[in-house]
């Protein structure tokens, strides 16, 4: 007997224009709408497959499993007439009568997923594996038939890597709806081509670009000539430093600056989350455009910077955007104008110094001491600066956190010359020796702070959210720069970190996180000066995720990295981070790297320096 609610699955087999196959002692009808899709050969015409049928089925239990088993999961059956194409398709019946009758009007559904034990699931068996149509002009005025026209724009497509081999293409039938033709010279054109070996046909699957193509280019592209002419660029973008690919910037591994710790990141529930996003999304999640952001995402960040950061601010304040970098764009295009002087640490963060390049601003580099930005030496370099670009919780690189008295020195200066504070708070979420030190805005009582934060350090580095808090009497200009680069940030992930902090997940987060990579921070400062004391200087170890060490006269820390990745080691090269007079170094980021594995580390390390010129 079926239990009270089992969902039974059928799989039927039925060959255009023949008849259903009527079960012994049918008494019930049970009518299904097909989903069809002709997993068989390109000789069977789908649509003709697209109506209604009437099945007969037997009306007990048994008898009704009977038929559903009898049919093997391969795509045969005895009810296959001999030599006739078939077609497959799936529907699910809820078998509700208890005593083992399928009732009259039983519910038939079209049903995807794999098979169970439980029968409540089918093996999917029809996927729209469809290629996306490539650009092929159509000349109907043209003397070259349309199929020539056809196979000329795929060889076209083919030959300039524009289809990759191996890439399915469109069913004729998809591909004559698209350009709006007949499908006879779609047929005759893949015919064509088939014959031609650019195209290659897999049963069940469909038809796909040859994967060993005549007259194929190397690469899969030709290159186009760029010599005619005048190429013209802009003279901002040539002020930009020249991106390279180096090796600590992509790589991954222990010393890694920008790597946390991915394995200990509750992904669980992080993806019930998404999950639950995803199913059920907020209208605003799918269409909205305020430019500032979620509503209620900013009222959960207001509340967490007000407790953890002593930010001033309210919702209102808050702007979403995404990343760090895209704060300091929209930042420095609301607050200066090219040529306009601005301070920025020394050494300091290679990407600030890009988006000031890029805005056309004249950087003046202000050295940084064990308190921070040096006021006293910005004010002698140029006093009338318009604006500070500061971290003042963890400064980067060197680690170090700015004192009280720098802090209110700065404020005044700022405030007497008119000038405004840009403060980046990257990773202020984790301090080990001492207590969480108030953001540099909460102390600002002339409204000159811009705030800048982000999720990227605490969550992962792809979820790139960031947010500004804004002075009151510049959220007008800032939305307007905002909704000039982008009418608004994706709201998925907004949703996502709204229920992750106010569930409590985000704070739970924080702090395993923080006796985590206190636990790292003190295995590599143990290691470097039990086994580099001779030869590594140690800064900053105070906070964040890395800390600063730096290397005697002799030493050239960008040529070590590069060594140092063969080795698997990510080292981040101090000296570009200075704009004159560099010092040698290294960013030792210690968040990825388990504190029994620091050692090892630091022991490879130490043979690098070893190895150098200088020590020989």
């Amino acid at each position: 007997m079926c239990p009270r609610g089992r969902t039974s699955c059928i799989r039927r087999v039925l060959p255009p224009g023949s008849n259903p196959y009527a079960a012994a002692n049918a008494s019930r009808l049970l009518w299904v709408r097909r989903f069809v899709r002709n997993n068989y050969g390109s000789a069977h015409d789908p649509s003709e497959l697209e109506t209604t049928q009437t099945i007969q089925l037997s009306t007990k239990c048994r008898s009704w499993r009977k038929i559903i088993y009898k049919i093997p999961q391969t795509g045969t059956s005895k009810y296959q007439p001999v030599g006739m194409p078939m077609t497959m398709f799936e529907t699910r019946l809820d078998v509700t009568n208890y005593s083992g009758e399928a009732p009259a009007s039983a519910a038939v559904r079209v049903h995807h997923n794999k098979a169970n034990t439980r029968g409540v699931g089918v093996k999917e068996v029809a996927k729209d594996l469809s290629g996306i149509a490539p650009v092929i002009p159509i000349d109907r005025l043209d003397t070259l038939p349309l199929h020539c026209q056809i196979c000329e724009g795929f060889r076209a497509a083919i030959l300039r890597g524009n289809l990759q081999p191996g890439q399915q293409v469109p069913s004729s039938r998809h591909l004559a709806e698209d350009l709006e033709v007949s499908r006879f010279p779609v047929l005759d054109a893949y015919a064509q081509l088939l014959s031609e070996g650019y195209f290659e046909s897999r049963v069940g699957s469909g038809t796909f670009v040859s994967a060993s193509l005549p007259g194929q280019v190397p690469n899969g592209r030709r290159s186009r000539s760029t010599t005619g002419g005048s190429r013209c660029l802009s003279r901002r973008s040539s002020l930009l430093p020249r991106f390279e690919t180096v090796p600590w910037r992509h790589g991954w591994g222990p010393f890694g600056v920008h790597q946390s710790a991915l394995d200990q990141f509750p992904f669980r529930a992080w993806s019930k989350l998404l999950a639950e996003h995803g199913r059920r999304p907020r209208l605003h999640a799918i269409h909205h455009n305020d430019p500032m952001g979620l509503d209620r995402f900013r009222d959960a960040i207001c509340s967490y910077l007000r407790t953890a950061r002593a930010v001033e601010c309210d919702p209102s304040q808050i702007m979403i955007v995404s990343g760090s970098q895209q704060a300091l764009e929209i930042t420095a295009r609301v607050l200066l104008d090219p040529g306009d002087p601005v301070w920025i640490e020394e050494p300091g963060y290679q990407l600030a110094q890009s988006v000031l390049l890029g805005a056309g601003c004249r950087i003046v580099p202000v050295p940084v001491d064990d308190e921070g930005i040096d006021v006293s030496a910005g004010v002698n370099l140029l006093p009338k600066a318009r604006a500070v670009f500061v971290t003042p919780s963890h400064q980067y690189p060197l680690g170090v956190t700015m004192s009280a008295s720098r802090r209110l020195r700065l404020l005044d200066w700022a405030r007497d010359n008119g000038a405004w504070v840009v403060e980046d708070d990257y990773d202020s979420a984790y301090r080990y020796d001492t207590t969480s030190v108030p953001s540099l805005q909460g102390i600002d009582s002339d409204a000159r702070v811009i705030y800048i934060g982000t999720f990227s350090r605490v969550i992962f580095p792809s979820v790139r959210v960031s947010y500004i808090v804004i002075p009151p009497d510049l959220i007008e200009r800032f939305t307007a720069v905002r909704f000039s680069l982008g009418i608004f940030p994706s709201y998925l992930f907004q949703e996502v970190l709204t229920d992750f902090i106010c569930t409590g997940q985000f704070a739970r987060h924080i702090r395993r996180m923080r006796a985590l990579y206190k636990e790292r921070r003190t295995a590599l400062v143990d290691s470097v000066q039990n086994t580099c004391r001779d030869m590594l200087e140690i800064h900053g170890a105070g906070a964040g995720m890395h800390l600063a060490v730096t290397l005697p006269s002799g030493f050239n820390d960008a040529e070590i990295a590069s060594q140092a990745a063969k080795y698997g080691l990510c080292l981040w090269p101090l000296s570009p981070c200075y704009m004159n007079k560099p010092r040698h170094g290294f960013v030792l980021g210690f968040a990825a790297t388990p504190a029994d594995q620091m050692a090892v580390a630091v022991h490879q390390l130490w043979r690098l320096l070893k190895k150098q010129p200088s020590q020989s």
